[in-house]
């Protein structure tokens, strides 16, 4: 930017606006708008296997850094693998971050189960159920999940009735028995 007049101007040196008060320095922050879809068979034979594939896109506008994608196994059911270098702990598949993910890209990632013996959890529930059988108490796992008591007694009592368990020892042997840590 400069200005000019034919008006005698005692300080020519000003007018190109490289006086520090006359700069304008603007922040950009970056913004990334990250999007998870979930796709997959809507119903598996028990005990067989199942597949689901799991889509993360960056609509932009910017990059997004050090992206982690994680995936809660849908409650019951026993790993068996996943593309991507995908690895469990605790019920819970993580992937390597991608370290620099950018405007309109996409990664893919398919994770194999053994499908449960019967019953239809959610992920969430499949997170309970595995915190309980790691010996957390519901405002632990409240605190862990950034849930309310009430929601995650919710999740244990609904996950306790679809899989026809009637105490929380036996919710922690069957978390134990499909792969969670334990206390």
């Amino acid at each position: 930017m400069s200005a000019t007049s034919s008006t005698s101007d005692p300080n020519a040196a000003n007018n190109n606006g490289s006086a520090v008060g006359s700069q304008l320095n603007t922040t950009v922050t970056p913004q990334a708008d990250l999007a998870v879809l979930n796709s997959g068979p809507a119903s598996a034979v028990a005990g067989g296997t199942l597949s689901y594939t799991i889509t993360l896109t960056n609509s932009g506008p910017s990059v997004a850094s050090n992206v982690v994608a994680t995936d809660n196994l849908p409650s019951g059911a026993t790993f068996v693998s996943a593309t991507g270098s995908g690895t469990v702990s605790a019920g819970t598949v993580t992937w390597p971050a991608i370290a620099s993910f950018a405007s309109g890209a996409s990664a893919s990632y398919t994770v194999t189960v053994t499908a449960p013996a019967s019953g239809t959890l959610t992920n969430r529930e499949g997170q309970v159920l595995d915190l309980v059988a790691d010996g957390l108490s519901s405002k632990e796992i409240a605190k862990t999940l950034g849930l309310s008591v009430k929601t995650v007694e919710t999740h244990r009592s609904n996950l306790m009735r679809k899989l026809n368990l009637h105490s929380v020892a036996a919710v922690v042997r069957y978390g134990l028995s499909r792969g969670a840590i334990g206390p």
